[in-house]
């Protein structure tokens, strides 16, 4: 590898870092009801969200759950092992990009090699996912690795095993990972069309490939009793409004410069000589792209479902970019920094809230960091509740993981019932993940907690993230607040934070016995007025006796 390949690596590595350090501290609520499944397994307790009840598949990624949970079984912790995990898998797709255009005959030339690594890493999705402690940058990986092993496999004529295994290990990690590893595998053999010679070698990958998900699908109907995981009810459903926010998904990814691989990619198919695996390149995106809008995107930030296919379209276009050298070497340095400032500024611009969560960002603006209110009400829950309460939540992530109560998702992922329902006819909102809910049925649980949002502007105001996307709202109003039982039974409890705009805020059910609210914990250095506001006895407004 020559001096400018190095030197553009180098580069990447660095701009990539420099990203991590901006994203830095921002997590995911999702990616903490994975690490109670795991903290549970390593506990001894199995794979279940709530100790002594039934099992329940509330997570979508059993591979990483079982990683993770190797890390909580020698007692690390599970969030910062995780970003770790993200972070090393990010760094190691960079590096095979590198390895997967130096075996192509396409990428000999200066700087050719470092030309898909540049692209990637300027992608600032790709920074952000690797510090939340998602599986996303281990899913992409493992896809990535499976491609490197196809080609490596057909060139030396070996059996597909290695590429079979990886790619099962995706579908493991990912449900995406059946649909994107099956059209992999089918459409290079395709496009080879050496058929006869590849044909022991293809039926072997596929074989290899699907054995694992199958016994898996077979363990998973034993141990929690349905074929698909309890995220498959809770998730689906026919709503054209779900098709609706998924063209929402798709255009702000194409916007951000998923429209410009497209493109180069495509043109790259004209190039001669003929380049191979670029037809497997585009109808793969073009069918993930298509089934991203079936199941209406996702409400998580970064174009994350997307992510899995953005080292193959830029693979595909790092081809045509890498070929415009023929016009000048010159024009492929400018049109290659091009593209980097489109995807760095696009994927800033978009993603700038993220940023104020870094150490990074609070050095710069000398500004304090951000509190993170579903944790501080975790924690608070841990001090003042008893270890026998019941807790119902909409985000099932943070508030349960770091409260250790027993939960009821009111959201369904997590809750076999809930994920069952219908979608209320009187749905507003268009956001994945959060359609169903069945508040009687809550209610007649008698939870003796309840969180919705979680926090409270200082102002009164709700939260924005929350309640607002842009000028479509995404979470309808609760119903569950204009229920009799529950205005008769529970109470607002608001806690005031020392630190931050926000105040932590959710509901108690109120001891009808004693007619007096327990007190509260407080920060230490709250102020005299909040303290002496909430440690007063409160009389709940109870409806009057005839």
């Amino acid at each position: 590898m020559d001096k400018l390949n190095r030197f553009g690596i180098l580069i990447a590595v660095f701009v990539f870092f420099l990203l991590v350090l901006c994203f830095n501290g921002y997590s995911t609520d999702d990616a903490f009801i994975s690490f109670r499944f795991a903290g549970n397994l390593a506990s001894g307790h199995g794979l279940v969200y709530n100790v002594d009840q039934a099992p329940v598949e509330g997570y979508t990624n059993f591979l990483w759950t079982i990683l993770i949970a190797c890390f909580a079984f020698v007692k690390m912790p599970m969030p910062e092992s995780a970003a770790f995990l993200s972070t090393f898998f990010s760094v190691a797709l960079l590096l095979l990009m590198g390895v997967w255009a130096y075996r192509q005959r396409e990428f000999t030339s200066h700087f050719s090699v470092a030309t898909p690594i540049l692209m990637m890493a300027s992608f600032p999705a790709l920074a952000l996912w690797s510090t939340t402690g998602m599986e996303t940058a281990f899913f992409t990986f493992l896809l990535v690795t499976g491609t490197v092993f196809i080609s490596v496999e057909e060139r030396r004529e070996w059996i597909g095993i290695l590429s079979g295994l990886t790619f099962a290990f995706a579908a493991l990690t990912r449900p995406e990972g059946l649909l994107l590893g099956g059209l992999i595998i089918v459409l290079s053999f395709i496009e080879a069309r050496d058929w006869g010679m590849r044909m022991l070698s293809f039926f072997i990958r596929l074989i290899i490939f699907l054995l694992p998900p199958v016994l898996h699908a077979i363990w998973r109907k034993s141990y929690y009793g349905h074929w698909v995981p309890n995220t498959f009810y809770a998730k689906t459903t026919a709503s054209h409004q779900l098709y609706q926010s998924g063209l929402e998904y798709l255009k702000d990814f194409l916007i951000q410069g998923g429209i410009i691989l497209v493109i180069l990619t495509f043109l790259a198919l004209f190039i001669r000589p003929k380049v191979e695996g670029l037809w497997t390149i585009l109808i793969t995106s073009t069918v993930y792209m298509a089934y991203v809008v079936w199941v209406g995107g996702d409400w998580m930030p970064a174009n994350r479902l997307f992510l899995p296919i953005l080292p193959f379209l830029i693979m595909g276009a790092s081809v045509f970019v890498v070929k415009s050298k023929d016009v000048s070497p010159r024009f492929l340095l400018v049109l290659l920094l091009l593209i980097c400032i489109y995807f760095l500024y696009s994927g800033i611009n978009s993603q700038a809230p993220f940023m104020r969560h870094s150490l990074l960002a609070q050095t710069i603006l000398n500004d304090d960091p951000p509190v993170d209110v579903l944790k501080e009400l975790g924690l608070h829950l841990r001090e003042t509740a008893s270890p026998y309460d019941l807790l119902a939540v909409v985000p099932a992530g943070k508030v349960p993981y770091y409260s250790g109560l027993r939960t009821i998702d009111m959201r369904g992922l997590c809750d076999t019932h809930i994920a069952r329902q219908p979608i209320p006819a009187d749905l507003k909102h268009r956001l994945p993940g959060h359609l169903k809910r069945d508040p009687e049925y809550v209610l007649s649980k008698q939870p003796n907690y309840i969180v919705l949002s979680g926090a409270i502007s200082k102002e009164n105001r709700k939260l924005a993230d929350l309640t607002e996307r842009g000028s479509d709202p995404v979470l309808d109003e609760w119903s569950i607040l204009k229920m009799p039982e529950f205005i008769e039974n529970y109470r607002e409890v608001r806690v005031p934070m020392s630190m931050g705009d926000k105040d932590l805020l959710y509901y108690k059910r109120i001891d009808k016995n004693n007619r007096v609210e327990p007190l509260l914990k407080f920060p230490d250095d709250a102020s005299e007025n909040q303290y002496n506001e909430r440690v007063s006895p409160i009389e709940p407004d109870l409806p009057q006796q005839p």
